[in-house]
């Protein structure tokens, strides 16, 4: 066979290649299809699961649906019940003085002393002192830095026995809420913030 300018090609090398490029194309077709499904599935995923990792710092959590019974010290030996604490409801920071912990206890006690307002519960602050290695010079900041009868209150917890109570882990930082029947109604376990913090009083002003 011939070219219109008379040069010969091969027939069976044309049709090779041609067929070579059909299998190009539909496995690039199939590969997109692929892409495509992929790409749909963790869209998917991320619908179902975002708001179960949401709903994992926020919410419950898992934690003492009732608010054990306990009465701790603050650095200065003045005891404190729980049942006292939370008379009109009480935001209870479970924490520990250890270096990891530090941001979000600073941020904590900023936004929520904040944005309290008029909400007459209680800001409490629980310090489980068991993950520490410097107890002693922990101890002396906190008696340095804190202000009895100011909030918030400081509560150690010498052997975490309340800390596990509550069913938070250990090094954590975590904010709970009860209200005046001592019963569980919001959990933060996330990051410090001026809306988180708005939202954690709210759930004592209704």
């Amino acid at each position: 066979m011939f070219n219109s300018d008379g040069s010969c090609y091969n027939s069976r090398v044309t049709n090779g290649f041609v067929t070579e490029l059909r299998l190009y194309v539909e496995e690039w077709k199939n590969m997109t299809i692929a892409i495509h499904s992929a790409i749909q599935l963790i869209m998917i995923l991320g619908v179902i699961f975002l708001p179960l990792a949401a709903s994992a710092q926020q919410g419950d959590g898992g934690y003492a649906k009732k608010l054990p019974a306990f009465t701790l010290k603050d650095p200065m030996d003045n005891a404190f019940t729980s049942k006292e604490l939370a008379r009109r409801g009480m935001v209870l920071v479970v924490t520990a003085p250890i270096q990891r912990n530090e941001g979000a206890q600073k941020g904590w006690d900023e936004q929520l002393r904040n944005a309290k307002s008029t909400c007459r519960g209680k800001l409490v602050f629980l310090e489980d002192m068991t993950p520490s290695d410097f107890k002693s010079i922990a101890i002396g900041f906190m008696k340095r830095d804190y202000t009895p009868g100011a909030e918030p209150i400081l509560l150690l917890d010498h052997d975490g026995k309340i800390r596990e109570s509550l069913n938070v882990e250990v090094k954590k930082t975590v904010v709970l809420v009860y209200n005046s029947r001592r019963r569980l109604v919001y959990a933060d376990a996330g990051p410090p913030s001026a809306a988180s913090a708005q939202k954690i009083w709210s759930f004592l002003k209704r």
